[in-house]
């Protein structure tokens, strides 16, 4: 009374089926997934923005000293530098005072006017700041723009109700 043992398992052809099947499926998906990439550089440069001018208005009203976002929308790199108390600004030497530079294929605009020494947008001890928008293109057109209305609010991502109320950039 032998019982004959039978093993289940996965022949070779089962196995090289199911993998041919994965394959084209990862094919038809990477497509997708790569245009995704693209489409989230600009939401991520914007959260950027946003992180950074809110730690920069944080620090203004803590430090009680002038700090300034400074944007060069030909090299697509943005900074932040802070009053030394003589009118002359530098890095604030931390993290945040490093030049950031947007991704590849994200364009960055804005509407601040040129001052006599520069393009900036300052954050004052008060915690007020110069009203500003700026619009972060991602690589498949898709524009987030990140703003500060007034003087007294911070910056933020335009909503879909602010841009249709025509705060944005044109």
């Amino acid at each position: 009374m032998h019982r004959r043992r039978t093993h289940t398992a996965f022949t070779l052809l089962e196995l090289i089926l199911v993998m041919a099947i994965v394959a084209i499926v990862v094919a038809m998906a990477s497509p997708m997934l790569r245009g995704f990439g693209e489409a989230r550089r600009g939401d991520n440069c914007a959260a950027e923005l946003v992180t950074l001018t809110q730690w920069a208005r944080t620090q203004a009203i803590t430090r009680g000293a002038t700090f300034r976002l400074n944007l060069d929308p030909n090299t697509k790199t943005y900074w932040l530098t802070v009053d030394q108390g003589d009118g002359l600004f530098v890095s604030p030497g931390t993290e945040f005072g490093r030049a950031f530079v947007a991704p590849d294929g994200v364009t960055i605009d804005w509407n601040v006017a040129p001052q006599q020494d520069g393009q900036y947008v300052s954050f004052w001890p008060s915690g007020r700041s110069d009203p500003a928008v700026i619009r972060v293109t991602s690589p498949t057109g898709e524009v987030t723009q990140v703003a500060c209305l007034s003087a007294t609010e911070t910056f933020h991502v335009l909503s879909t109700q602010e841009l249709a109320a025509g705060y944005g950039l044109r």
